[in-house]
């Protein structure tokens, strides 16, 4: 009954499975389009910060701050050419990182920003490099030699960043970087590089087509550290120009004890759907650092606990 009143009142919403308990059917697995909750059911889902707002928002819960304010980590590598084999590829991405300019103090002055060794395939190397044709055949017949360090850039909270959905109700990100944010990232690339060249780097690579060709055509190359600060001084980080990644949105369904500000209330409850319980990066209050997946378990735990505890 259950499974099919609600596929009823789900338009465009496909019934997949069904979950039970104790040989009871308790409620359809939908690929959701809108999610509806009849009551006493209680369901708890967890999609991450993009899937999350995104049934939230098509759900119409109603609370203004739902998918506003995430944070993502905005990520740039950097990356040498060194005169010995790296082989960065056949390691273990991040494994070793430097944790030092991490405050998470937004008003303070100081940088904040995660420094990661990290590597990328050949054809990513490729599409990264700027310059002309003849730059990015060199970097890739060097590939073996080639070693790099990210900037993964713990970036303030903004209402301004969000998610939303457009007429046909797929999800939109707009996010845009604070100047402040901008001037962090800055200072990373700055850090990043000084470690390449003491590491024993012969240039560095900063992926950018904001930066002004060489005498050769090449683009984005530093082959001194005294010329980072001038180059990266210049980047604005504008769109397609300067690649960014970003792999850990988060932050945009705060969880708060107050309900003007947090869209979801301390025991996990979406407010303004009562029974709907959200467990996943998105209820982080702000950026918790990086990698978040450790406190993603630490909160699933927290909340399977205390629930199985109640049942």
């Amino acid at each position: 009954w259950l499974l099919s009143s609600a596929v009823g009142r789900a338009q465009r919403s496909l019934a997949i499975g069904v979950l039970v308990s104790r040989g009871q059917r308790l409620l359809g697995q939908l690929a959701w389009h809108f999610l509806y909750l009849i009551s006493p059911v209680r369901l708890s889902y967890a999609l991450g910060n993009l899937g999350s707002s995104a049934i939230l928002l098509r759900s119409r819960t109603g609370h203004p701050e739902t998918g506003r304010g995430f944070v993502m980590h905005p990520f740039l590598l950097l990356i040498g050419n060194f005169q010995q084999r790296i082989d960065g590829h056949g390691g273990l991405s991040s494994s070793v990182y430097a944790s030092d300019f991490i405050t998470t103090d937004f008003s303070d002055k100081a940088p904040d920003f995660l420094l990661e060794v990290a590597a990328a395939r050949p054809e990513v190397c490729a599409a990264m490099c700027p310059g002309p044709a003849s730059q990015v055949h060199g970097m890739v017949r060097g590939y073996r030699n080639l070693g790099g360090v990210g900037v993964v850039l713990l970036d303030e909270p903004s209402s301004n960043n969000r998610v939303g959905i457009d007429a046909r109700g797929k999800a939109r990100i707009f996010y845009r970087m604070s100047d402040s944010d901008k001037q962090r990232l800055r200072s990373g690339i700055v850090e990043s590089g000084k470690i390449l060249f003491e590491a024993g780097a012969e240039r560095i690579l900063i992926p950018s087509f904001e930066a002004s060709p060489g005498s050769n055509g090449y683009q984005g190359v530093v082959e001194r550290p005294d010329q980072l600060a001038a180059l990266t001084s210049s980047l604005q980080f504008r769109s397609n120009q300067t690649p960014l990644f970003a792999a850990h949105m988060m932050s945009g369904n705060k969880l708060a004890v107050s309900p003007e500000r947090g869209v979801v209330s301390p025991d996990y409850q979406v407010r303004g759907a009562r029974g709907l319980y959200l467990v996943d990066a998105s209820i982080f209050p702000s950026s918790i650092g990086a990698n978040p997946m450790q406190s993603i378990y630490g909160v699933a735990k927290i909340f399977c606990d205390r629930h199985l505890a109640c049942s």
